[in-house]
Parts: structure tokens; sequence; C-alpha cells
């Protein structure tokens, strides 16, 4: 059994508690350390190196953007896991694009929480769906009318893989994501596009020009 080093980063006291609790009951994780410092976090990895780093930036002295792009550049060997309670769309997707992850709020479930350490140790990515809602909200007000602009890349890339009947587990291993991401990443696409089955969506991407017979 492959064991991951975990250390945790946060100055909230409840949520290291609940954390580490959490993860004793399983094997597979072992937590080596808490900080609740970014030096601290630095620090850390001259004496331990973590297979996964959980982290609340937003609660974290002396945490800046610049120091985690860093860091992480200097560190691919530490996955990344965010857990925290910020809800400014802008500083989210920041933290999105400096290769985190994972990224989950801290009203994620339990299994939410397992299922996001699962997949990163396993090499996949994980976005909660609390997050990808923050981030569609807004692109959704403003671009209602115009559908095909408001899919990102990726859900454009996963419509082609819909339309080929290729299942969630399939997509998940080809885009290297957990089959959480997919599903969710499925009912952003419904949403935006304004159907409510794979088979309308198909059909709505064929009327698009989004897919081709």
């Amino acid at each position: 059994m492959k064991v991951s080093k975990v250390l945790i980063a946060d100055k909230q006291t409840l949520t290291v508690v609940g954390i580490r609790n959490l993860l004793e009951s399983f094997p597979e994780f072992v937590v080596i350390g808490e900080v609740d410092s970014w030096q601290a976090v630095n620090d850390n990895f001259t004496r331990d190196t973590p297979n996964l780093l959980l982290i609340d930036y937003a609660h974290l002295t002396g945490f800046s953007y610049e120091g985690y792009q860093r860091f992480n550049q200097e560190h691919p060997a530490t996955k990344l896991i965010v857990i925290t309670d910020d809800q400014d769309r802008q500083r989210v997707l920041q933290i999105l694009q400096a290769n985190t992850a994972a990224f989950l709020t801290k009203e994620c479930s339990r299994n939410e929480i397992l299922t996001a350490l699962q997949a990163v140790a396993n090499g996949q990515k994980f976005y909660c769906e609390s997050v990808l809602q923050l981030l569609m909200d807004q692109s959704i007000l403003v671009e209602k009318d115009d559908p095909i602009n408001s899919l990102s890349p990726r859900e454009l890339q996963i419509i082609q893989y819909i339309a080929q009947e290729i299942s969630t587990k399939a997509i998940a291993d080809e885009l290297n994501l957990s089959p959480h991401t997919i599903n969710a990443h499925r009912k952003r696409i419904l949403k935006k596009l304004d159907v409510k089955t794979p088979v309308g969506l198909v059909v709505k991407a064929l009327r698009l020009q989004l897919i081709k017979l």
C-alpha cells in the first residue's frame, strides 16, 4: 500500500484537528506535521518532504501568491491541496491557475475531502462542485446569450467525449482528472447550454456546430 505523507498548513485550530482526525482513520495517509505560517511550510521541507500539502492560504500568516507559485515550481513532487473558505472568485481562479492539484471549500463533505485526497495521491486533479459553481455563476450571468463563448476549452473537449459515448471514468482517465470533476463539468455544460440530458446536449452541440456527425 502506497502511503502519502501529509503536511497541514492552516491557522485555524479546529480545521487542523478535524483534518487530522479524518486522516487518522485511513492508513494510506500519515500526517507528518501541522504549521500555521508560510515560513513554517518552507522550513518543514528542510526536514521532511510531504507528498501532499493541505493548505488554507486565506488563513496562513506570511502567504503570498508569488511565493505559492515559486513553491509549486521548486517542489513538483509535492501536490498542493487547498481547503479554504475563501469566496473571492478572482483569488480562487488565480490559485487554480498556479497548478493546484485540488481545490475544496470548508463546506465540502467528509467523503468529498477523502475523494480529493485519494484522487491527488493517484495523480489526478480534483475541484469540488462548490468551487466550480463559484467560478461558473458570474460567467453564466455575463454570457447567457452566447453559450458557445461561455464554454471553456476543457468543457468543449468533454463535449467531444460525451458525443462519442465515452464513459465518465474513461474521460477522467484520459484527462487525468477525477470522475467527480468530470461529473461537475458535465453539470456545468448542461446548465450553460440549457439542456437536461446527454441526448439533449448532443443535439444542442450539433445545432451549434460544436461537434460534427
